[in-house]
């Protein structure tokens, strides 16, 4: 199954965005979006490319469901996202916030 993380937007450079994933940056192209983003705001990122803007009133209820859906695996909820993350870090030469 195939998740999209929520990311908090760095910032802006072109049609990419530098996005903050539980404490590691990634960059995400955000060119198909509909909505204008902004540093600060929250997007929903899956593959690279962000799928949708995060409503600013949504961004905490959004975070304790991916939190709890983790959580209820029995696992530290961000471990197994952190841990993810990190292989795509390897394979797609990211770097740690």
């Amino acid at each position: 199954m195939c998740l999209g993380v929520p990311a908090k937007v760095i910032r802006i450079k072109g049609n990419t965005a530098v996005v903050e994933v539980w404490g590691i940056a990634i960059d995400v192209r955000i060119d198909a979006l509909e909505e204008h983003v902004v540093p600060g705001d929250f997007i929903i990122e899956h593959d690279g490319c962000a799928v949708r803007r995060v409503a600013p009133e949504d961004v905490a209820d959004t975070l304790a469901s991916y939190e709890l859906m983790l959580a209820e695996e029995g696992e530290y909820p961000c471990k197994r996202v952190a841990d993810e993350i990190e292989v795509e870090i390897e394979a797609r030469d990211l770097y740690l916030v």
